[in-house]
């Protein structure tokens, strides 16, 4: 249980921050996904002067209690994390730098429903360590080491890896370049996890991919490729690898007071059946051809309390044949049309959907409920309300990794209210709370799902 709590919420964790650090000039309005961390900032660095081997060097410490019920009112799992970052950063010379950034995370589980053994866990890991080098005019960059890396939106890939980032900005077009294994990371903390061997062992895989883009007028056009290679041990007697590759394009913009961003993605490979042919006993491998796309517009009012619109849209294809969306072997006959990630969704904190068979419509408002205060500090409060339902792209397979097996699309609504509060320059907090409401593609006896989260992001 507390992979799984590091898995859903860690990353969420870490866009908040993001958010938090980036500043005042870009407005909080959605679920930290988009378009708030497409660089690496994750951990957004105080500038510092650029002479030969000087320091510079902070932290954060992260309190959050993470509590989560059923319909019945009963505790189902109390938990918190609390998550404590330093780092330093050294000029080698003016245009080269080093970086190192260290974590300890504890995860304590406060109450488990019908579990009495202690599942607390302790993970410590150098986080980011990486070595960046530049040109006089920035327009190429080099970093080499354990960093975080994103393609496109950060749905297909986004996290930390071990390799090395080339980016080439020129006023024709601009070029990245990734090459990342995920073998070194800490196994209980590892993001890539898919099958049992992932988990017990440590993700190893390679990610190698990049994007070219345009800038015309106000807008940026990319296309995108990234290959996954599984190179990973399948356990005895059973084949699981997963190979995948991913090529799409997409698009941000700014017209008048609207931002908008948009991806498509189509996903190919090979995986293996997730039983062996009755007469061979040999696991087959099949192609997988799978689809995927997100949409998002976010409309400023020129109003009292900055009020922002907010809408959102995301599909991904689905196989009627496989009963786990989260396993690489999940596919049970034929080719494997479920669309499978290495990145990060967020389409609700309550169902926390994975983004394969599944339809995602989500529609909100975010204000600034104390626009007119005195007070600076509650200026600063940003409140977002999101409305979201879900429905399947294919009635006879399930969601996740094996639910909403009835045979219906309506897989039911979901909301989420989510205040952030820059207190000060140093000391923020956050509040989520959500409700998830099941469709017809649930059982009668299925009842809502209640998330709350809440903690503090504290600078120094």
């Amino acid at each position: 249980m507390k992979r799984l709590i590091a898995l859903y919420t860690i990353p969420y964790l870490i866009l908040m921050l993001a958010s938090s650090l980036i500043g005042s000039d870009i407005k909080e309005t959605d679920d930290m996904f988009y378009p708030a961390f497409l660089n690496d900032k994750d951990m957004i660095i105080p500038k510092a002067e650029k002479k030969p081997f000087t320091f510079s060097y902070g932290g954060w410490l992260m309190p959050i209690v993470i509590d989560e019920r059923n319909g019945d009112g009963k505790n189902e799992l109390l938990s918190s994390i609390t998550i404590g970052k330093l780092w330093v950063k050294s000029w080698l010379w003016e245009r080269s730098a080093i970086y190192l950034r260290v974590k300890d995370v504890y995860t304590g589980i406060l109450r488990e429903k019908n579990i009495d053994i202690d599942n607390s866990d302790n993970l410590f890991d150098l986080d980011v360590g990486y070595w960046s080098i530049s040109n006089s005019n920035n327009t190429l960059k080099l970093y080499i080491g354990r960093k975080f890396f994103i393609i496109g939106t950060g749905l297909i890939f986004n996290g930390r890896g071990d390799g090395c980032q080339f980016d080439l900005n020129s006023k024709y077009v601009d070029f990245r370049l990734i090459g990342v294994y995920s073998g070194y990371l800490k196994k209980d903390n590892n993001p890539y996890n898919l099958s049992d061997k992932d988990i017990s062992d440590g993700s190893k895989r390679i990610f190698t991919g990049g994007t070219i883009s345009k800038i015309i007028y106000n807008q940026k056009v990319y296309l995108f490729g990234l290959a996954q290679i599984d190179k990973g041990k399948d356990s005895a007697g059973i084949k699981s690898k997963y190979n995948s590759e991913y090529y799409g394009l997409g698009f941000t913009g700014v017209f008048q007071n609207a931002y908008y961003f948009g991806e498509f993605i189509h996903e190919r490979g090979k995986s293996y059946l997730s039983d062996p042919d009755p007469i061979t006993g040999l696991y087959e491998k099949q192609n997988i051809y799978a689809f995927a796309a997100v949409f998002g517009l976010q409309y400023y009012l020129n109003l009292s309390y900055n009020p922002v619109l907010l809408l959102n849209y995301a599909y991904a294809s689905s196989d009627k044949n496989r009963i786990n969306y989260q396993s690489p072997s999940g596919n049970e006959s034929g080719k494997d049309n479920g669309f499978i990630y290495f990145g990060t969704y967020v389409g609700g904190y309550a169902l926390r959907p994975l983004l394969s068979n599944i339809h995602v419509m989500r529609c909100g408002l975010s204000i600034l409920p104390f626009y007119n205060s005195k007070r600076q500090f509650l200026k600063r409060m940003n409140l977002i309300i999101k409305h979201s339902y879900y429905y399947k792209n294919d009635s006879n397979s399930g969601i996740n990794s094996g639910e909403a097996l009835l045979n219906s699309r309506d897989i039911g609504h979901g909301d989420d209210v989510m205040l952030r509060w820059k207190i000060f320059y140093d000391l923020s907090a956050y509040v989520n709370y959500a409700i998830f409401i099941p469709g017809n593609a649930y059982p009668s006896s299925e009842e809502n799902r209640y998330f709350f989260m809440g903690g503090l992001i504290i600078s120094f």
